[in-house]
């Protein structure tokens, strides 16, 4: 039952994924990050986050210890939106990485040039 949950979800991440990630805005992020839990469009803001987690993360070479939940990277992505209105007609994935940094740091110099 699990995984047919897990099949609905992936095939609605899909279904509300743009062509090009980076063509998507932060205003674009706030909108779908703002909706209900449970839709695709929450799910999507979360799996956004999550994604980029992973890979900033990964060039950052920070540890997965303390474990973060998908909600709480969310939940990051969201205040850091909400935060910074003047912001949201950047790039989506710059304020992500900007949102982590504030909240992981990043011991790399050019992080930003990495993600």
């Amino acid at each position: 039952m699990r995984i047919r949950y897990i099949a609905i979800a992936c095939a609605a991440l899909m279904a509300a994924t743009p062509a090009y990630s980076d063509d998507i805005t932060g205003s674009e992020l706030y909108r779908r990050c703002e909706t209900p839990r449970g839709s695709s469009e929450y799910t999507w803001c979360t799996g956004y986050a999550m994604g980029f987690l992973s890979r900033y993360r990964e060039v950052c070479k920070l540890e997965k210890e303390p474990a973060m939940e998908a909600t709480q990277a969310r939940s990051i992505v969201e205040k850091y939106l909400r935060d910074h209105p003047g912001q949201l007609n950047e790039n989506a994935g710059v304020i992500v990485g900007r949102a982590f940094h504030e909240v992981l740091g990043c011991p790399k110099k050019d992080w930003k040039n990495r993600i």
